[in-house]
């Protein structure tokens, strides 16, 4: 019998920030902030997408689905502090998953930060000296969920 599969399903959301001439109060005297939504930590671009699909495998007895999932997201370059002592860089991070479900329980593998770049999170400036807080490189791992 040939597997059969259902829908693929999908999400995508862009989102872009832009800040009105009222949140001026929040900047500093010592350097004027842009007229954009990087003065306030925002990016102006952020996004996501993502794909999931799930098909029944051929019969091999034990049944349940095979599920795949890959999903990108993009944060814009923003400001690291509210004094935007200097910038964060932009980036891109790829998930993906690929399982078996029945019933009540799955069996995974996953992977996240596909491309191992480590995102700058925040960061700030104190007396002259940046420090960043940097995101997780490439994690990968199995996994067993049993619900009951």
């Amino acid at each position: 019998m040939p597997a059969r599969s259902s829908p693929m399903v999908g999400a995508c959301s862009v989102a872009s920030a832009t800040r009105g001439p009222s949140l001026r109060m929040c900047r500093p005297t010592s350097r004027p902030a842009p007229a954009t939504a990087i003065a306030y930590r925002a990016p102006e671009w952020t996004g996501t997408f993502g794909l999931e699909n799930r098909f029944n495998p051929p019969a091999f007895g034990a049944g349940g689905q095979i599920v795949s999932a890959i999903d990108l997201q993009y944060v814009g370059s923003r400001a690291a502090d509210i004094r935007n002592s200097f910038d964060l860089k932009s980036y891109t991070t790829i998930n993906a998953r690929l399982g078996w479900q029945r019933n009540d329980l799955s069996i995974y593998a996953y992977g996240r930060n596909l491309r191992d770049k480590r995102p700058e999170k925040a960061g700030t400036e104190v007396a002259g000296v940046q420090a960043l807080s940097l995101g997780r490189g490439r994690t990968v791992g199995v996994g067993l969920t049993a619900q009951f």
